[in-house]
């Protein structure tokens, strides 16, 4: 059975996250390494509270 993985956000239509972040279009290798990363990163506490962080995606489009 092929893996799958979804992700289900509310976002405006204005706003559209990149491709980068878009797991239709990852290989199944770019998926676990992503996912891998954000583990580590929460391991390490590189973290940051969510109403900063989608404030900073807001910022950056």
């Amino acid at each position: 059975m092929k893996k799958t993985a979804a992700l289900n956000l509310r976002v405006s239509p204005a706003l559209h996250a990149p491709d980068a972040v878009n797991a239709d279009r990852m290989t199944a290798s770019e998926l676990h390494a992503k996912l891998q990363r954000g583990l580590d990163d929460v391991k390490e506490g590189r973290v940051r509270d969510a109403s900063q962080a989608l404030q900073a995606f807001q910022d950056a489009l």
